[in-house]
């Protein structure tokens, strides 16, 4: 069974997070976690400084990292790249976007 005890944060968030989610001191979102209700950490997220992901984890029950994905943006927020790993840092998946700027 499954127990979310990640907490979303608002831009204006009062002297840091409460447990299972972290600001960088700014008001800024820097990660979340989800753990099962034994404690065991299942998912893992990382935020850039706008607030948009820029890596996930899953984790087994075991606490063995079973895959991530990666994100990159550019300088003005759009996605980029798109990078999924197994658990052994192999490349599952790959995608990447361009842009045309006028």
């Amino acid at each position: 069974m499954r127990k979310n005890v990640s907490v979303i944060c608002a831009a204006a968030l009062i002297a840091g997070c409460l447990a299972g989610c972290n600001s960088a001191g700014s008001g800024t979102l820097s990660g979340t976690s989800e753990f099962a209700g034994n404690g065991t950490l299942l998912e893992d997220d990382e935020y850039n400084k706008d607030g948009k992901p820029v890596e996930h984890k899953d984790y087994l029950d075991t606490g063995i990292v079973q895959g991530k994905n990666v994100y990159e943006y550019d300088q003005y927020g759009n996605l980029l790249k798109m990078t999924i790993y197994d658990g052994e840092d192999n490349i599952k998946f790959m995608e990447t976007h361009e842009y045309q700027y006028r």
